[in-house]
């Protein structure tokens, strides 16, 4: 998380020789649609600099932790809560998960 907090920052959102220096970096380790380049990215992240502040994150609903069959610490996720996470994204309604669930 830590990165990605960095990426989305003001000190490389706003500046553009940075960020160009951390999509460069990274997009080759991406997988994305063919017309997605990192002239695109730019322009994408160029457009969206005011909104910074207005980034939110939140941790995706779990009911706890577990263990896996073959005996590994898992963290079990709520498949309730996320099929309400699915409908919020595809209702435009992603504000108001994330008051319910942050």
């Amino acid at each position: 998380m830590a990165v990605v907090s960095k990426l989305a920052s003001g000190d490389v959102l706003m500046n553009p020789g940075t960020f160009r220096d951390a999509v460069t970096t990274l997009g080759p380790n991406f997988t994305v649609d063919a017309g997605l380049d990192n002239a695109r990215l730019f322009d994408l992240a160029w457009d969206s600099r005011g909104a910074v502040g207005a980034i939110r994150s939140f941790q995706l609903p779990i009911t706890g932790l577990g263990t896996s069959a073959d005996g590994q610490s898992i963290v079990v996720m709520d498949d309730v809560a996320l099929g309400e996470l699915r409908e919020a994204l595809r209702g435009d309604e992603m504000a108001e998960f994330y008051v319910e669930w942050r």
